[in-house]
């Protein structure tokens, strides 16, 4: 309900007032009418009368809780919901766990709605900061939905799960879960690749986190996604569309700055160890360099054998002969290094 004003507040409250009165009246004392109940509850929850939407709910679980339908852990999932919104995420995760259990006793542990059920308690896991319950309610989330075929949602519960896991800094975990939500994304992306975008952007936050290495692959991820964001511009509302070329924006920023930043401590960490190497080491630094360039040197002549050269064919005509070659000038060229 908006309140657009002191006379507008006013007369909406006194409207919901009276709803409230008509509906008991009607109801007689039981909750019979579903739809009329659930937008009473609701109208009391946008006005920020949490306690009172919850004592509806309560009277709506207590009236019907032998039923056997789903009434009962829909009502549970409201209310959880509800406490999410007013911030009281302890009685949120405890009502929606209540309709995850209470859903599955009828429906079983797959049904669409029961599964509804369980993403709310995964997010309300997540906005309660229990990190470790929502990876593990959103991995049976994504488990299922692939067992069902729902790649649709498969790909959202593998974004939710790889999120999770970044706030987690367990980015080892979330690399190949972002890399599968984003190849479900592009699977079911129409032409505008509008669900792809996200996609990128977590891929490209949970591989630039851990491993500078990986930069510049970041850095291209989110380029797609800027050129999705502006190529689907009419598609959005100017607002939404602002919004999102914002946070890609700012993802590339964090990226650019974090390369920038990595670069300067290595400069100044090679700075600070410029002392003169010692004789083992620059023999031991020369070894390795020698080690690397009789590998490529092998993997050339291998590679010409393979190739067919006449040279070396005729030099070596069977494989066995070759690598029996390979190896006595690999201890000559050692040998002669190492003098």
């Amino acid at each position: 309900v908006r309140m657009d004003g002191q006379k507008d507040a006013e007369a909406k409250l006194k409207k919901l007032e009276l709803e409230d009165k008509l509906a008991t009246a009607l109801l007689g004392g039981k909750i019979k009418n579903d739809k009329k109940f659930r937008n009473l509850a609701a109208m009391h929850g946008r006005c920020g009368e949490f306690d009172k939407a919850k004592k509806l709910y309560l009277d709506a679980i207590a009236a019907h809780e032998k039923d056997g339908t789903l009434f009962v852990p829909q009502i549970y999932n409201d209310l959880g919901c509800l406490m999410s919104r007013a911030g009281r995420t302890s009685e949120a995760v405890s009502y929606l766990r209540d309709a995850v259990k209470e859903g599955e006793k009828i429906a079983g542990d797959k049904s669409h709605k029961v599964l509804v059920y369980e993403k709310n308690l995964a997010l309300a896991y997540k906005q309660a900061q229990q990190n470790t319950k929502a990876v593990t309610v959103f991995t049976s989330l994504f488990e299922k939905y692939k067992e069902l075929s729902d790649t649709r949602r498969a790909a959202d519960s593998a974004y939710e799960l790889a999120h999770v896991l970044n706030d987690k800094k367990d980015f080892k975990k979330a690399e190949p879960v972002a890399r599968e939500c984003l190849s479900l994304k592009e699977t079911i992306a129409d032409q505008t690749k509008l669900e792809v975008a996200p996609a990128l952007c977590l891929l490209a936050a949970v591989i630039s986190a851990p491993d500078v290495a990986k930069f510049d692959e970041a850095l291209s991820l989110v380029n797609s996604a800027m050129k999705i964001s502006k190529s689907t511009k009419k598609c959005w509302s100017d607002k939404n569309k602002e919004d999102e070329l914002r946070q890609v924006s700012s993802l590339m920023l964090a990226i650019k700055r974090g390369k920038a930043k990595w670069k300067k401590a290595q400069k100044k960490r090679k700075n600070k160890s410029s002392k003169p190497e010692s004789k083992e080491e620059l023999n031991k630094k020369k070894m390795e360099e020698n080690k690397i360039r009789i590998l490529k040197w092998k993997q050339l002549k291998i590679a010409a054998w393979e190739a067919g050269d006449a040279q070396i064919r005729a030099k070596c005509p069977t494989r066995e002969a070759l690598d029996e070659w390979i190896e006595r000038q690999t201890q000559k060229a050692l040998q002669a290094a190492a003098k």
